[in-house]
């Protein structure tokens, strides 16, 4: 199943991000866990203890090299509060757990062991991914 919805535009984004805290990345993920809150809440499911894991992109450059050309893009798994009903209760949780994740060396090694993915067969990368 798939649901699509419309446009946020990024300024609105930015005024939720300046006023509440954290990042653009931590409001997105604050609106998706909302919504599937909402929609388990409307299939009558309890998603009031839920927390449901999301790999989250991580931009790994070191401060001053953003403009350089390539991917530094690691992720983390991050255990997305679903169950947390209040936005602002929910945006300081995923603000929290992902400054716990980013001090983790998970972001690094995912980024390591996506770029050893490119130097394997493409055979036998297909077997490791899925």
């Amino acid at each position: 199943m798939a649901a699509w919805s419309e446009g946020i535009p990024l300024e609105e984004i930015k005024f939720i991000r300046k006023h509440l805290g954290g990042t653009v990345n931590d409001v997105l993920l604050t609106a998706a866990a909302g919504a599937l809150n909402r929609y388990l809440q409307s299939c009558g499911e309890a998603g009031f203890c839920l927390d449901l894991r999301v790999a989250v992109p991580m931009n790994l450059r070191p401060e001053g090299q953003e403009s350089d050309l390539g991917n530094r893009m690691g992720a983390v798994f991050l255990a997305l509060p679903v169950g947390v009903g209040q936005p602002g209760d929910r945006l300081q949780e995923i603000g929290r757990r992902m400054d716990d994740r980013k001090g983790s060396l998970e972001g690094p090694v995912f980024f390591v062991l996506l770029n050893a993915l490119g130097w394997v067969p493409a055979g036998l990368a297909k077997t490791l991914v899925s």
